[in-house]
């Protein structure tokens, strides 16, 4: 199976988070955007359980994030992108959540 995977996706499976997507040993292929790098690793430290958290265990999360996104197929923000990000889409999004819906679209 072929997903896009998404920031909430890619943290909930990444962190064993409740919820994590149940198909996620059926994706064979991943597809991610670019804005995942950065934002999400960051966000590793401090999503699962708010809180003063050890600086071990967020540069753990923080590997397991990055090792997640490794395996994905990542779709740069080019122009194309962000033409298709500008066009109209099924439901009104804010311009990050337009960006990121782009490359499943393309």
């Amino acid at each position: 199976m072929i997903a896009y995977v998404d920031a909430s996706v890619l943290l909930r499976v990444a962190l064993g988070q409740p919820n994590a997507l149940r198909e996620w040993r059926e994706v064979d292929r991943g597809v991610s955007s670019a804005l995942n790098y950065g934002r999400k690793s960051a966000d590793a430290g401090s999503t699962a359980h708010p809180g003063n958290l050890p600086d071990s265990e967020i540069a753990g999360r923080r590997a397991t994030v990055l090792r997640l996104i490794a395996s994905l197929e990542i779709v740069e923000i080019t122009s194309p992108v962000l033409a298709r990000a500008a066009q109209p889409m099924p439901t009104q999004l804010g311009t990050p959540d337009a960006i990121h819906l782009a490359p499943a679209v393309l």
